[in-house]
C-alpha cells in the first residue's frame, strides 16, 4: 500500500518569477510555474503563461509523449490546433491535449492567458 503524505501550499503567483519556455523560448511569453515536476504526484508542471502579443506558434509545434496536457483560458483569444482539428478559445475555455498530440497556438487577441498543467501518463 502506498500512503501519500497531505501536501499543503499557498502560493501566491504574483511573487513568481517568469521563466524560459521549453520550446519558442523568443517568443513573447511569459511562464511562470506554480507547482513544479515532482512535488504533486502525477502532475508534471502548473503554470500560467501569459502571451503578451499577436503571434503563432506553428514553428514550434510539439508533443509530449509521457503527458497529457491541460488548458483554461483565462483571458484573450486564440486558435489551438490539437491534432488535425482548430479550436477557436476565449475566457473559460477549457482544452485537453493527449499524450503524443501535435498542438500549437495561435493568438488572435492578446494579452492571451492560460492556466495550465501536465498530468503524468500512467
Amino acid at each position: 500500500m502506498v500512503i501519500i503524505k497531505t501536501i499543503r501550499m499557498k502560493i501566491d503567483t504574483k511573487k513568481l518569477k517568469d521563466e524560459p519556455l521549453s520550446h519558442g523560448a523568443n517568443l513573447p511569453v511569459r511562464k511562470k510555474v506554480i507547482v513544479k515536476n515532482g512535488v504533486v504526484p502525477g502532475i508534471t508542471q502548473v503554470a500560467i503563461s501569459t502571451f503578451t502579443k499577436k503571434v503563432s506558434m506553428k514553428p514550434h509545434a510539439h508533443n509530449h509523449p509521457t503527458m497529457w496536457e491541460l488548458y483554461y483560458v483565462l483571458e484573450g483569444e486564440a486558435i489551438y490546433k490539437i491534432g488535425l482539428t482548430s479550436y477557436r478559445v476565449k475566457p473559460g475555455d477549457f482544452l485537453v491535449i493527449p499524450p503524443q498530440t501535435h498542438h500549437y497556438q495561435k493568438i488572435t487577441k492578446a494579452p492571451h492567458k492560460i492556466l495550465y498543467w501536465g498530468v503524468a501518463v500512467g
